[in-house]
């Protein structure tokens, strides 16, 4: 539980530094509120951050966990993350539409969902849910993608 509110405050102070960001990249509060309803990147993020925070708020609550013997434990883990990725190469992201009402056209958003399959000794099996698009601006090409990882931990 503990974890879960550290990881839903931590989603907070990302988004208040991106809205402080934008307020300080364009000067004043108003100018950002008039951007942000023309470029409607914040409309864009709502749904994903809706459904982020409804499966983690869920899992909390509900899941108690599922393991089927001692040598592979199934569905031990779900993940939801939140991020940023800034593109250094080209004058901007694939996902963002540069049309003068623009924060920052360099930054991609993502979020991703990852459910583990299995887990055996420190290989896992996860299928994910990951969509990329424009963080700040308006979106000009988004991409979805659904797969499957295999993943090599090593615990030190």
């Amino acid at each position: 539980m503990e974890s879960n509110l550290i990881f839903i405050g931590l989603i907070i102070i990302v988004v208040v530094l991106m809205l402080g960001y934008s307020w300080w990249k364009v000067g004043s509060f108003e100018r950002m509120k008039t951007i942000f309803k023309k470029n409607k990147a914040l409309a864009d993020w709502k749904p994903f951050i809706g459904i982020a925070l409804g499966l983690l708020l869920a899992i909390t609550f509900v899941w108690n966990g599922a393991k089927a013997d001692d040598q592979i434990d199934w569905v031990t883990f779900t993940e939801v993350g939140l991020g940023m990725d800034y593109v250094y190469n080209g004058s901007r992201s694939a996902a963002c539409v540069s049309d003068g009402n623009q924060f920052n056209d360099r930054l991609t958003g993502n979020a991703r969902i990852t459910q583990n399959v299995f887990e055996w000794y420190q290989v896992q099996m996860n299928v994910e849910y990951q969509h990329h698009s424009c963080a700040l601006n308006g979106d000009d090409l988004t991409f979805d993608g659904g797969g499957i990882r295999v993943v090599r931990r090593w615990e030190w």
